[in-house]
């Protein structure tokens, strides 16, 4: 049946005021809701040509149809009513109804009753059984706030307030003993008056019996006679629903994050999140794919290692990973406690055979006070091994790292922006050759570094300067690109080009659109911005790179240096702005270097000229100066001999010029001669000077006014002059 409405009730107060119309009005008719008219009681007095009694019992009739309408209007909308709250419509009581559900009524001596629970089943004997029945319109308040009340209204076995509230239970103890008959239940965390609100949630039971999977004290609670109880989640866990708290011991926190992690993993994949605050651990968080762990924001929330741990803060995990997904870190603050371990940093082994996620992400990430990781030979704070793997990181903060190298990269195919690396490797434990580093890159290749800060201070500024060590080494590295990016050494070299044994030298690399400064302070000896040692590979690039204050005053430094060994590298439209250059013989040296458009380019490499004789013989000398720059291709020099004596005999030449002519049969590099004195030079012939292809000797030779160059003649050793030359040469 329908349930009551508002038209109902409406037509049944339309009878009741028609029925006193019928009785009260003056009138002879009365017209009821249908559009019927019908004689009234005045009506029928007045109407002569019936008999009083016959007028009597035709008012009474009328009065009855009217009556019987509005009853029958009750009746409905009652049965309406009783439907709508689960009963099914009254039936008149007699003998033999079968009762055997709660939900059904019959009606007697105008009342309606329903069955009481605890006598259903049974048959109705003919005679009333009032024992059986309750009133329906007669239940009380007393009734349902009764233990039992609930049944009242079809539900059994708690009270009314339990059914219609969310029954509430202070943890999970308290969840694991309950046996009532709730299939939903929320747990507030607060039990008297300690609160662990971080455990608050609902519950819902999914189960009973053999548990389908074991209590995890998180999100799935085992408890009385088995029953499983799950919680209602949406796209995250939270690390403090298993224990993790500001509080809790750095055992039980440790805990709690890696179940909440395995939690996750097991799902498909999920973000586990942490509250504000510091989490002391003394073990290992290990990460699976597919898992974001997730703090409040950078120096909000802290994972700090506990005293003497001596272990990594975070790895990847070494066991089987069943979810293919991005695997993530952000807004979390890692600090290794470096007053009170020796050991512990975070070490990404993107190698593991287990791991089968494409893309690691790092995103609002600080890593304070570490000490070299403790999962790998590599002596860096912050480690990334492994191959052909992608990998993401923004706002990267890696500082006061003080025994070991801030960060140590050698994977592929990554991209860091906004990387801060500062105050690291400035202890006293020996870590690479003796020698730190704010960073090591190599040997991968293909990665970007966009936005970069790398430097050091040991005034406690995070992001200033370190005496004494170099802060980037480029280590067979290939292909990677320093875009936008400020490294600021103030003791060492600020890039320096190495090789790794068993690969390959550096190569293809650029630094595009920065500023290397500060390189050479107080050191004796001086170290150049940019050094590409023996190893330095071959077309390495430096665009647009700011060599800023780049040399001490009067110490031998170069802003940049490649020495024998080094292939060909190329700096172009860099600003040579070497304020602290006074005094200092060169802004570069090397034998492989091209420089083009550089700004402030003012000299080159110092060399000394040196008498060579084909006889042999040694020669002493009152001065040998020399100069020369590279720029594309070209070699420019200038050199001044003036020499003491020789020990030798036959022809000669300059020699110990910087660099080696270029391969070009038949063609000779011209050299002029701009002062000349106590030279023998044969009667009509003119001394000229060349260099010959595939050496670094500039030859002197005679050539006859009457036969021209087709009669050229070596000039023979003279043993006390002095000579100037000029020129420019392919190399």
């Amino acid at each position: 049946m329908r349930p009551i409405n508002i038209l109902d009730l409406n037509n049944a107060q339309q009878d009741v005021t028609h029925i006193a119309e019928i009785a009260t009005s003056a009138q002879a008719t009365a017209v009821d809701r249908l559009g019927q008219r019908k004689r009234t009681i005045s009506g029928v007095v007045a109407d002569a040509a019936l008999s009083a009694e016959t007028k009597a019992g035709a008012a009474m009739a009328a009065i009855q149809g009217v009556i019987t309408d509005a009853t029958f209007a009750v009746e409905a909308a009652a049965s309406a009513s009783m439907a709508s709250i689960g009963y099914q419509p009254p039936v008149a009581y007699g003998a033999g109804i079968s009762i055997t559900a709660r939900t059904q009524t019959v009606s007697y001596a105008g009342q309606v009753f329903g069955p009481n629970l605890a006598d259903i089943p049974f048959t109705t004997s003919g005679t009333f059984e009032s024992t059986k029945f309750r009133l329906i319109s007669g239940v009380t308040a007393a009734d349902l706030a009764a233990a039992s009340g609930a049944a009242l209204v079809g539900n059994g076995g708690e009270s009314v307030k339990e059914s219609l509230d969310a029954l509430q239970l202070p943890d999970y103890a308290a969840l694991r003993a309950y046996k009532g008959p709730r299939k939903s239940v929320y747990v507030t965390g607060v039990l008297g008056t300690v609160e662990a609100s971080g455990i608050a949630g609902t519950f819902v039971l999914k189960g009973q019996g053999a548990p389908a999977s074991a209590d995890n004290g998180g999100t799935v609670i085992v408890g009385a006679s088995g029953r499983i109880w799950k919680r209602v989640i949406d796209n995250s866990l939270s690390a403090d629903w298993f224990g993790a708290s500001t509080s809790a011991s750095a055992s039980t926190n440790i805990a709690a994050i890696q179940a909440a992690i395995k939690d996750a993993h097991a799902k498909g994949g999920m973000t586990v999140t942490l509250s504000g605050g510091d989490y002391e651990i003394n073990d290992t968080i290990l990460l699976y794919s597919g898992v974001r762990l997730k703090g409040q924001g950078l120096r909000v929330t802290k994972i700090k290692l506990a005293n003497g741990a001596n272990i990594d803060m975070l790895q990847l995990n070494p066991v089987a990973h069943t979810v293919r997904g991005t695997c993530a870190v952000e807004g979390l603050v890692f600090d290794g406690n470096l007053a009170n371990n020796t050991k512990g940093g975070i070490y990404l082994n993107c190698n593991l055979a287990s791991y089968i996620n494409p893309l690691i992400l790092i995103e609002d990430v600080e890593v304070r006070n570490a000490s070299p990781v403790t999962g790998s030979t590599l002596y860096g704070a912050v480690v990334i091994e492994g191959g052909e793997r992608n990998g993401r990181a923004r706002n990267f903060q890696i500082y006061n790292c003080l025994n070991a190298v801030g960060l140590w990269h050698n994977g592929s195919d990554w991209v860091f922006h906004e990387l801060y690396a500062g105050n690291n490797g400035s202890g006293t434990v020996a870590a690479v050759g003796g020698q730190y580093y704010s960073m090591i890159f190599g040997p991968g290749q293909n990665n970007l570094i966009s936005n970069a800060y790398l430097g050091g201070n040991l005034n406690g500024d995070p992001f200033g300067a370190v005496t004494g060590f170099d802060q980037v080494w480029i280590r067979s590295a290939r292909n990677n690109r320093f875009v936008n990016f400020n490294i600021d050494t103030s003791g060492r070299s600020g890039v320096v080009f190495g090789k790794q044994e068993g690969f390959p030298d550096p190569t293809g690399n650029t630094f595009v659109g920065g500023q290397i400064s500060n390189s050479s302070a107080t050191l004796n000896n001086g170290y150049p911005a940019v050094n590409f040692g023996a190893f330095g590979g071959n077309g390495n690039i430096f665009s647009a790179v700011d060599l800023y204050n780049s040399m001490w005053p009067n110490k031998p430094s170069h802003a940049v240096k490649d020495v024998s060994g080094a292939g060909e590298n190329l700096l172009i439209g860099c600003n040579f702005d070497t304020n602290w250059a006074t005094g200092v013989d060169g802004r570069w040296s090397g034998s492989s270097m091209k420089i083009t458009g550089c700004v402030g380019f003012a000299g080159g490499k110092a060399f000394a000229p040196t008498l060579v004789a084909s006889g042999g013989g040694v020669a002493s000398y009152n001065n040998q100066t020399g100069w020369c720059i590279k720029e594309n291709g070209m070699a420019h020099f200038h050199a001044y001999l003036n020499v003491a004596g020789h020990t030798g005999n036959g022809t000669m030449k300059i020699g110990s010029l910087p660099f080696t002519a270029r391969n070009t049969p038949a063609l000779f590099a011209a050299v002029t001669i701009g002062y000349v004195t106590n030279l023998t030079v044969p009667v009509n012939s003119v001394l000229m000077a060349r260099i010959l292809p595939s050496t670094n000797e500039i030859e002197l030779y005679t050539v006859s006014t009457a036969s021209g160059l087709a009669n050229a003649t070596p000039l023979a050793l003279d043993t006390a002059f002095q000579i100037q030359l000029s020129g420019s040469y392919p190399v």
